[in-house]
């Protein structure tokens, strides 16, 4: 698979496929690290998960039960559009599409580590 779009990378459609023939040096563990910032704005998915996230706002607005799905998903995508404070929110630094330190690289303290570190232009 390769993604050919920006809005696949920021959706997290990216790996790494390591091919080398250097056979002189081993690696008890090896890491591909992703480092860079993903624009969640630019995401296929970004309406969805902000529409997902979203839900109990939803409920608790549709009580009388006036509110339709269609007009919540337009509310969500003009607020996406129109808040200046949404877009950077969506500005995400990370390391393989991991933020908030939620990353667990596990090698033991004598461990031989190879990293291959992939970071975008």
């Amino acid at each position: 698979y390769h993604a050919s779009t920006a809005g696949q990378v920021n959706a997290g459609l990216f790996g790494a496929v390591i091919v080398s023939n250097d056979a002189t040096t081993t690696a008890d563990e090896e890491f591909a690290l992703f480092l860079g910032t993903l624009d969640e704005n630019s995401s296929p998915l970004a309406t969805q998960n902000a529409i997902e996230q979203l839900d109990d706002l939803r409920n608790a607005l549709n009580v009388s039960g006036s509110l339709t799905e269609s007009s919540f998903e337009d509310s969500v995508a003009h607020i996406m559009a129109s808040n200046s404070d949404f877009y950077p929110s969506n500005l995400v630094s990370s390391v393989n599409g991991l933020s908030l330190c939620n990353l667990a690289l596990n090698a033991a303290a004598d461990d031989a580590v190879r990293l291959h570190l992939l970071i975008p232009p």
